[in-house]
């Protein structure tokens, strides 16, 4: 799942309005971010492997310290300890729930992927798989990721209720960004089987819809009289 967790980053705002939309989207994209750098040095395996799912050519062989649901807990686990000392060092009111809400977008990370991943996911490293396999439904998963992010980002506009000029205009090219990108990746065929190079065009990917998020939200706080 790509846009899919963005909406879920994008949801969260509205329940507290405090934490900034890239924090959120880092948060929902945290898993994949380790993932890419564990693909790096070898900890996990994936395989370019055009046509073994209709929508995304990869295989993912073993995955299972990034997207296990016993690991995601952990990561959600480290992500909600983290923030919880950064929050409280910085006195920022409230700091429990800061902090769960961003382990919480960490933790449900799993189950959106185990909508549209063929039988990849562990429970934990060295368990079954499972995947409901969407992936081989692209017009299904598809129409799950953008409603996802479209519900997110309707979520985000209302809880950020901004009065910035040309405030639409900033949400719906973000949205336009995001939706685009999606449905092109599925036709783009591969054009490289280093597994290390994938990783780097994911990385690369997620940075750059991180900060086209923090774009948007910067624009989005802007008074009216700017």
């Amino acid at each position: 799942m790509l846009i899919g967790h963005l909406g879920v980053g994008l949801a969260a705002k509205k329940l507290d309005s405090r934490v900034p939309l890239w924090v959120l989207l880092v948060a929902a994209v945290f898993v994949d971010l380790i993932n890419c750098f564990f693909l790096f040095i070898g900890v996990e395996v994936v395989r370019v492997a055009p046509g073994y799912t209709a929508w995304v050519p990869l295989e993912l062989v073993s995955i299972p310290w990034t997207h296990s649901l016993a690991l995601q807990l952990f990561w959600a686990a480290f992500a909600c300890g983290a923030v919880l000392g950064f929050a409280r060092s910085k006195k920022i009111e409230n700091p429990t729930k800061v902090a769960l809400l961003l382990g919480g977008v960490v933790f449900l990370h799993y189950f959106c992927d185990a909508l549209v991943h063929v039988r990849d996911l562990a429970l934990w490293p060295g368990s079954i798989k499972i995947g409901l396999g969407l992936w081989n439904y692209p017009l299904i998963s598809n129409t799950i990721e953008i409603a996802f992010f479209g519900g997110g980002l309707l979520l985000y506009a209302a809880a950020m209720r901004s009065s910035a000029p040309h405030a639409l205009a900033y949400v719906i090219g973000f949205a336009a960004i995001n939706i685009s990108l999606q449905v092109a990746s599925g036709f783009i065929p591969p054009y490289t089987t280093n597994v290390a190079v994938v990783a780097l065009n994911l990385l690369f990917t997620f940075v750059l819809l991180i900060a086209l998020g923090w774009f948007m939200e910067r624009k989005l706080l802007r008074k009216a009289s700017a």
